[in-house]
C-alpha cells in the first residue's frame, strides 16, 4: 500500500507522516531525509546531490527515484509506505507510477494538507530545532518535555533555520503551489485525493487523516 502526503513546507506533513505510519504499521519515507542521509554518507550520489543543492538547483528526478526504490526494497516485508515529499510535480507522479507498476504496486491514496499562508508563516517563524540532532520543535505547540533540553539527544542548544523567515516562507509557498497544482486534478481523476485542513491543531489533523486511511487501507 502506498500513500502520498502532499503539503507546503511547514504544513506538518513530515510529522503527520511519521505518526500516521506508526498507527497503520507503514514505513514513512521522506525524500528529503533520504537525500540528507546520502549527503552525510558521502556516497557518489550524495556528492552529486550536495553539489546540486549547493548551486540552488533541484535534485534530478531520476536520483530521487533511485533512492526511493532503494528505500522500498530495504523494507520489502513492510505493509506499505507513506511518501513524504514525492511526487511534487506531474512528471514525478508519472515516473512514480511507472516505477511502482514494475513492482506490482500503485498509489492507493493521496492526502493533501491544505494550509493558508498566514497560519503557515506563524508556525514556521516559531519553529526551532536542536543544534545537535536536528529534532524540530515549535514555540506554539511543541516544546521539549523539559524546558531547554532536547527530548531525543539531551542537547541544550537550539537554533532557528535561516529559511524560516517570512519572505522565504512566502516564496516557498508560492513555488509549492505552482509546482504541485497539476497533481490535484491528476489524483482527483483517479479518486485517490483526500484534502485535510492543516490549519487545525496537529492532533485534530492526525485524527482526520487516520479516519480517512481507515476506510482506504482496511
Amino acid at each position: 500500500m502506498i500513500v502520498v502526503f502532499l503539503g507546503a513546507p511547514g504544513s506538518g506533513k513530515g510529522t503527520q507522516a511519521k505518526d500516521v505510519a506508526k498507527e497503520f504499521d507503514l514505513v514513512a519515507i521522506s525524500t528529503g531525509d533520504l537525500c540528507r542521509a546520502e549527503i552525510a554518507a558521502k556516497s557518489d550520489l550524495g556528492i552529486k546531490i550536495k553539489e546540486t543543492v549547493d548551486k540552488g538547483l533541484l535534485v534530478d528526478d531520476s536520483w530521487i527515484i533511485t533512492l526511493l526504490n532503494e528505500a522500498i526494497a530495504k523494507h520489502d516485508k513492510a505493509r506499505g509506505f507513506i511518501l513524504d515529499g514525492f511526487p511534487r510535480t506531474l512528471k514525478q507522479a508519472d515516473m512514480l507510477d511507472a516505477e511502482l507498476a514494475e513492482q506490482n504496486l500503485k498509489v492507493d491514496a493521496v492526502v493533501e494538507l491544505k494550509i493558508v499562508p498566514e497560519i503557515l508563516i506563524e508556525r514556521l517563524t516559531n519553529r526551532y530545532q536542536c543544534k545537535s540532532c536536528g529534532a524540530t520543535y515549535n514555540k506554539l505547540f511543541k516544546n521539549p518535555s523539559a524546558e531547554g533540553v532536547c527530548d531525543y539527544c539531551g542537547g541544550t542548544e537550539f537554533v532557528t533555520r535561516e529559511d524560516d523567515r517570512e519572505e522565504v516562507i512566502r516564496k516557498r509557498f508560492i513555488e509549492y503551489t505552482e509546482l504541485t497544482a497539476p497533481l490535484i486534478p491528476y489524483y482527483e481523476e483517479q479518486n485517490k485525493l483526500h484534502i485535510v485542513s492543516a490549519d487545525k491543531e496537529p492532533e485534530q489533523v492526525y485524527q482526520e487523516i487516520c479516519n480517512i486511511l481507515k476506510n482506504v487501507l482496511t
